[in-house]
């Protein structure tokens, strides 16, 4: 099993927001991947209604990569984990 972490946060700049949008998109045209968890402080909205395998993580301010290793730890050993910025 493919678990990709991520990050989003609301871009003020509809035509940049647009860009993250698409590279999550193309991730989930990825069939190896099954799940996406996506870290983000705010901007939700925009991802919750895309696909199913995507799992939104609140956090209080940005993540930092840090964040999604100490979360990728936290995963089963038994799943390869991505971990990609935006």
């Amino acid at each position: 099993m493919y678990i990709l972490l991520t990050t989003f946060y609301y871009e003020k700049d509809e035509t940049r927001r647009n860009e993250f949008l698409q590279a999550i998109n193309f991730n989930l045209e990825n069939t190896r991947i099954n799940k996406i968890y996506v870290l983000c402080e705010s901007g939700e909205e925009f991802l919750s209604y895309i696909d199913s395998r995507i799992h939104i993580i609140k956090q209080p301010q940005r993540p930092k990569f840090k964040d999604l290793i100490k979360f990728a730890n936290g995963l089963s050993k038994d799943v390869i984990r991505i971990i990609a910025n935006t």
